[in-house]
């Protein structure tokens, strides 16, 4: 074998193993990529999944509170006599039955800090009482028909600054002397939409 024909079995076995160690780095860092990023999207994915329940989780949470304080209010033994006065006797209620109004309907709901306002209405929709500080002038007489607890848009004065509105969502329920099954009035709660928004950007 001469050294020529020996240099070139040397240079084509050398150019083979750069080639084979060039294709081994490739997979290599392929494989490698293909993990890496493939732990990083489950990773996120985790992430995300752990998100989306924190935030079902919460809305859950407001809506139930809601829906609780809403029933809670319905049964309460002196709203139900204040508004059986009210409608028996087209009573309106004056100064004294406002604060006694407010303040069971604080007690019931304690300052809840995403709940702006609960407001009582009669069987006319026309607002009787409310625990809001400036309420805006709105009442449920433009709503149709409320035959059960329904979702509706709102706007409340906000209760730190009288001239700053905020757009809110409200449960309405009808509710009924649960002695005789006769309509009493509507309750609302009326819950800003920022702190439901607030739970996206948690």
């Amino acid at each position: 074998m001469t050294d020529k024909t020996y240099t070139s079995i040397n240079r084509a076995f050398f150019r083979a193993m750069a080639l084979l160690s060039a294709a081994f780095i490739t997979m290599l860092f392929i494989t490698s990529s293909v993990i890496f990023y493939g732990r990083i999207f489950r990773i996120e994915q985790e992430s995300a999944i752990r998100q989306l329940s924190y935030i079902s989780d919460q809305l859950s949470y407001y809506l139930r509170s809601v829906d609780n304080y809403s029933k809670t209010i319905m049964i309460d033994a002196s709203i139900q006599s204040y508004m059986k006065t009210y409608n028996e006797a087209s009573y309106k209620l004056n100064a004294l039955d406002d604060m006694a109004i407010k303040r069971k309907i604080n007690q019931i709901i304690q300052s809840t800090r995403f709940i702006h306002s609960v407001s009582l209405y009669g069987p006319d929709k026309k607002r009787i009482a409310t625990t809001a500080i400036s309420p805006y002038p709105q009442d449920l007489t433009q709503v149709e028909s409320i035959p059960e607890a329904i979702w509706l848009p709102s706007k409340k004065y906000s209760n730190t600054n009288s001239k700053k509105v905020l757009y809110c969502h409200s449960l309405v329920r009808p509710f009924y002397d649960y002695s005789t099954g006769t309509l009493l009035g509507y309750v609302e709660f009326a819950v800003p939409e920022s702190p439901l928004s607030d739970i996206f950007l948690d």
